[in-house]
């Protein structure tokens, strides 16, 4: 028997209602359960993947400083309390440096370009280091990577700062940049670094150094080298707010006379990282105040301190060390600084 127009009209009203009711139920449900899942999920988090390749790993060293026990601690940031940025954390391996073949014919091209008359003279091998010397400077080279520091000792040439002009920032900066591609310590990286650059007055007679706000006060110019941002999170290193990437300079008519140099500069891997949990704020505000935060920065011994700014950071390590990682950072009163190490503890050693 065919439907008839009477025959399907009869069966909408018998069934279409439950049709559409048993529909509305299916959506009802469906969309329920689906709301139900993202409440729980944003409720929970974001789901993160941990990836620690290298199992535990030592903390960062931190050289000349001291725990944070002693200290009684304050929080006022503008969060007013301890803030956490990110879950985990993505830490390189850095390539252990290794002596080359040749590396005498790069010691004595970097001594003489940044002017030791007679390097052969005056070099001995201490360990891993070259270190020339002579009556008005000193150079250390490391054999391995060629990481290097430098004085010349103007205290005993004061008659420089007679002839001091006033420095001009981006002359400094270039004389700088020009200084270390001549001894071929200039890293690729640092085309892309944060550069800061500071002006300070000597006073020969007082034998003292004073920072100045402006050029036209100075007679001393420093150039420091940050390294750029690694996936948006700064690099500090054990001389912050500084770094121990830098050259400084007496600004001289025909070209500023660097007296003071360094670049302790070691490359990551690009292959070889894992990701590892980190810290909560508040986890590393606690150990801060449990004394195992490490004290970078107090400059007037004070025992009561209010943190005024807290962040993560990579530590920049000055030192060959093992893996780039995450560090907090803790400011306070009067140019206080300390550290924590952003790893949880379960995958870090002493």
């Amino acid at each position: 028997m065919k439907p008839t127009l009477t025959n399907i009209s009869y069966l909408i009203k018998k069934y279409g209602p439950s049709v559409i009711l048993s529909a509305l139920v299916f959506f009802i449900i469906f969309y329920s359960v689906k709301i139900g899942i993202l409440i729980y999920k944003a409720q929970k988090g974001p789901e993160i993947f941990y990836n620690p390749v290298f199992g535990i790993i030592n903390k960062p060293s931190f050289t000349n400083s001291t725990n944070s026990a002693g200290i009684k601690f304050s929080i006022d940031t503008i969060e007013g309390k301890p803030t956490t940025t990110t879950a985990s954390a993505n830490i390189y391996a850095i390539p252990p440096p290794e002596t080359k073949f040749g590396y005498r014919n790069r010691l004595f091209f970097m001594a003489q370009n940044i002017g030791i008359i007679d390097p052969t003279s005056s070099y001995n091998l201490i360990d891993k280091n070259a270190e020339f010397n002579d009556n008005m400077q000193k150079l250390e080279i490391d054999i391995r990577n060629f990481n290097f520091s430098y004085e010349y000792f103007y205290k005993n040439n004061l008659e420089l700062f007679d002839y001091a002009i006033i420095p001009i920032s981006k002359k400094a900066e270039e004389d700088a940049k020009a200084f270390l591609k001549s001894i071929d310590k200039f890293p690729d990286e640092f085309n892309d670094a944060k550069i800061q650059i500071k002006f300070f007055f000597f006073d020969k007679e007082k034998n003292t150094m004073t920072h100045v706000k402006r050029n036209l006060d100075a007679n001393f110019v420093e150039v420091y080298f940050f390294k750029p941002d690694l996936e948006k999170t700064s690099f500090v290193s054990i001389k912050y707010p500084n770094t121990h990437n830098y050259v400084k300079m007496i600004p001289l008519e025909d070209k500023y006379k660097i007296v003071e140099a360094q670049i302790k500069y070691f490359d990551k891997s690009a292959e070889l990282f894992g990701i590892y949990p980190v810290k909560t704020g508040d986890e590393a505000y606690k150990q801060l105040k449990k004394g195992k935060g490490t004290v970078i920065r107090n400059l007037n011994s004070l025992d009561k301190v209010t943190i005024k700014k807290m962040f993560i950071a990579y530590f920049d390590p000055e030192d060959y060390e093992e893996f780039i990682q995450p560090v907090y950072v803790f400011q306070g009163d009067e140019d206080f600084v300390a550290f924590v190490p952003a790893i949880t503890d379960e995958y870090l050693s002493d």
